[in-house]
């Protein structure tokens, strides 16, 4: 057997020196160099089954000589080394078709078991290519005869040659009840004859009735060797047989044959690809076989089917000759009994009567159809309403007649069909409406919906699908479902399995693992959940698979939001509780000066203050969402109301930054615009107050120390005020921005992460906002910081004498 040669490329020698005798003394043949342009030149001038290289060497990198590799030879097995940096351009080598990648330093044994694994899907592909391959030829040789005799032989002889055996052979009937058995044809290595060569029935010995009934019973592929002890030791003395392969054939016609394969210069052990093979084989033929056969009792059925006809109910035969003299140019010359009955006439010869019953819409196209049909030879088929008077009823007829040439080439006359197709109309138009409202239903339900056939190949998806997958039904239609439904574990981002296979094969519902991602056909994902169930016939035959999946991303989002709420809810409410408690235990067991015990009452009384501004808080957003807040609404200058909140506004931001950061290092500054003094707002001065401090704070919140910077502005734009918070922070990701309006949303660094508050601050600034008849809007740059702006409605501006909302 020739040696697996293997090109080794890295920069290192001692590397290469040590993976070079590992691989030698595992039976390789191996080349190696140390930079890219020689293991290039290398690929051009030799031939290899396995290229290692190292990912960063000199001259040309790895993935040049992946590229190149590929290149040369599209079959070759390339493995990538690599580096702990080079991941990145490890991955990049899997999308370029390395077959494998391993980090260095990397063990010999591992290297070695990686490369026998990627040989052995090698020569699974290969094994798969040769059963395609022969496939194709069996399919040729049973298509291209439509005698039975050659169909077999030829068949036969492919087989023989496609095993390499010594004799081929089909039995009949499989039948253990039988008196004897025959081989009506077999194809055989002239060295060895088989039983067609005796041209007799053979007795059925009892061996072989057993064999029989194991190969009905198991309807599959039967092995035997002399040396098994349910071998056929008479029969395989007979015939010199070793080994043997057979599997039962059905056909639609008459008894199973037996399709067999002999080994008479050797014992064989047949391998399960051979089987396989073999099984698909036998398959094949059946539905060859079966073909033929019809065909061949096609002659013998004719009798049947005249007999048939004339006592047929639904459907008819007629001939009509061309008749130039004739209303329609035709004559009826013969008519099946039924034709009558489909026609509601009594005298279906006289044409005129076939025509004048057809309904108006109809009548032109179809003796426009017929005339052309009589010029030219075209077949005339076309489907029609009309009138049966016997019936008293509209029906629709579908008539079909084929030209038929006179001795002198000229069309002469035609050979029809006549068939009743009103209960087949029913049906079409009870299905369409039936289909239609599943659409409707499909398209109307909130889930996404994907139906595949038993091959796993898509064949409809509702337009929930088309929108969460990025694939429209066209495009999809008949796709592998794994290339639109493109599923992945969201940690770890390895690839799930299909579940259509897993439902093909156990035939029951299953749903998706937990923290599956749908990856659509933009990149864009989704968290979903699913379920899929084999799709069953009346039968209870299974001919595809429906998956049924929804966008649990908001949901999940709003899990994670509980979860955090929880969090934040446990951290804020115990965090005034520590001091009291400690601050009562310390004073219950020690007697302290009045001074000391006053700061402790102090810092006491300043814990439950921020207890009660926590449940303050909760029950203000409470009250918000029903609409049992109360506001005290009174009309102020804009230019007053500002100039009061700021000055506030200042001494919160030094109180804050000094109890947070312990400086006075900040920079804080306040504008107001000229044009405010002529307006009037509408405005609850408490809730207003309270919008900017929740907005300062968060400000200084999420700045970092060094970069405490804020500034705050009111402003008149167009009919309204508008008031900015603007900070230097952080900043928000673009992906949360939607989100930190709602309640107990926190941005956080990490999953357990407790940030100042419980998440319900921006929720009531929005609804507060709202409440005014104002928006709110954010605009943020990460590690730049954030724009807050929201807006009052001006109740009066005396610069234009208007009132704005009377």
């Amino acid at each position: 057997m020739r040696k697996k040669k293997i090109l080794l490329v890295d920069d290192d020698a001692l590397t290469l020196e040590f993976f070079c005798k590992y691989f030698t003394r595992e039976g390789f043949h191996v080349i190696t160099v140390m930079d890219g342009k020689e293991a290039i030149s290398k690929l051009q001038s030799d031939y290899f089954d396995l290229i290692v290289t190292d990912l960063i060497i000199p001259d040309v990198d790895g993935l040049a000589v992946l590229q190149a590799a590929k290149k040369q030879n599209p079959e070759v097995i390339v493995i990538i080394l690599t580096g702990y940096g080079d991941i990145s351009s490890a991955i990049e080598a899997l999308r370029l078709g390395a077959d494998d990648y391993l980090l260095k330093p990397c063990d010999t044994e591992e290297l070695l078991l990686r490369s026998q694994r990627c040989f052995e899907k090698q020569m699974a592909r290969s094994l798969h290519l040769h059963f395609l391959e022969n496939m194709a030829r069996i399919d040729r040789v049973i298509r291209q005869e439509t005698d039975v005799e050659q169909m077999m032989s030829d068949f036969l002889q492919a087989t023989l040659e496609i095993f390499e055996a010594d004799r081929a052979w089909l039995l009949y009937p499989c039948d253990p009840d039988a008196e004897s058995w025959s081989v009506p044809m077999e194809r055989t290595r002239p060295e060895f004859p088989g039983a067609l060569a005796l041209g007799e029935d053979i007795p059925m010995l009892s061996e072989v009735r057993n064999v029989f009934r194991k190969v009905l019973e198991k309807n599959d592929v039967v092995t035997l060797n002399f040396q098994d002890p349910d071998s056929l030791k008479q029969t395989d003395k007979r015939f010199f047989t070793l080994s043997q392969m057979h599997t039962v054939v059905h056909t639609r016609t008459d008894k199973p044959w037996v399709f067999g394969v002999h080994q008479c210069s050797h014992c064989r052990d047949w391998t399960d690809d051979e089987k396989n093979l073999f099984r698909e084989i036998g398959r094949r033929l059946g539905d060859g076989l079966s073909s033929l056969l019809l065909f061949r009792n096609l002659e013998e059925n004719e009798a049947n089917l005249r007999a048939f006809m004339e006592n047929a109910r639904g459907f008819g035969v007629y001939c009509v000759e061309i008749a130039e003299d004739q209303p329609y140019g035709t004559q009826t010359v013969f008519f099946s009994p039924s034709i009558k009955e489909i026609l509601g006439i009594e005298n279906p010869k006289e044409n005129a009567n076939w025509f004048e019953h057809i309904h108006s819409d109809d009548l032109d196209r179809v003796t426009a159809s017929h005339h052309e049909s009589r010029i030219t030879g075209k077949v005339f088929d076309e489907t029609f309403l009309t009138y049966n008077i016997w019936k008293q009823e509209w029906r629709w007829l579908r008539a079909i007649s084929s030209p038929v040439k006179s001795a002198d080439g000229i069309f002469a006359r035609f050979n029809g069909l006549l068939v009743d197709i009103t209960e087949r109309k029913r049906a079409e138009e009870a299905l369409r409406a039936s289909e239609e409202n599943l659409r409707i239903t499909l398209n109307s339900i909130g889930d996404a919906v994907i139906a595949t056939d038993k091959g796993g190949n898509i064949t409809g998806l509702n337009p929930v699908a088309e929108s969460l997958t990025g694939w429209s039904a066209g495009d999809a239609m008949g796709k592998p479902l794994q290339e639109v439904f493109h599923i992945v574990n969201e940690h770890t981002r390895i690839p799930m399995v299909n579940p259509v296979q897993k439902i093909l094969r156990d035939k029951k519902i299953i749903g998706l693992a937990n923290h599956t991602t749908l990856i659509a056909k933009n990149g864009s994902e989704y968290h979903i959940s699913d379920s899929g169930a084999p799709i069953l016939d009346r039968h209870g035959e299974l001919f595809g698979v429906v998956l049924v999946f929804r966008d649990v991303s908001e949901s999940r989002k709003l899990e994670q939001a509980k979860i955090n709420f929880i969090n934040a809810i446990s951290h804020e409410l115990r965090t005034p509780l520590t001091p009291i408690l400690g601050y009562a235990e310390i004073m219950s067991e020690m007697d302290f000066p009045f001074e000391k015990r006053k700061r402790m009452l102090q810092e006491i009384t300043k814990s439950v203050q921020r207890e009660q501004e926590l449940v303050d808080e909760l029950l203000a957003v409470a009250r918000l969402q029903s609409r049992q807040e109360r506001y005290s609404f009174v009309e102020l200058s804009a230019d007053d109301l500002f100039k009061n909140i700021f000055y506030h506004s200042h001494t919160l931001v030094k109180q804050t930054i000094k109890e947070r950061y312990h400086s006075e290092d900040f920079n804080y500054t306040a504008h107001i615009s000229d044009d405010l003094k002529f307006v009037t707002v509408e405005v609850d001065p408490d809730r207003i107050q309270h919008i900017l401090e929740n907005l300062l704070t968060n400000a200084i919140k999420y700045s970092p120390s060094n970069r405490l910077w804020i500034e705050c502005r009111a402003e008149l734009n167009g009919e309204w005020v508008a008031i900015s918070v603007r900070d230097r922070g952080r900043g928000i990701p673009k992906s949360e921005q939607m989100d930190i309006f709602k309640s107990f949303y926190q941005i956080r660094t990490g999953g357990n992460d407790v940030s100042d508050g419980i998440g319900q601050g921006l929720t009531l600034v929005k609804l507060y906002v709202e409440a005014h008849g104002g928006a709110i809007t954010v605009e943020s740059e990460l590690n730049h910081g954030s724009l807050f702006t929201f807006t009052l409605p001006i109740k009066k501006n005396q610069t234009l004498n208007v009132s704005e909302n009377p």
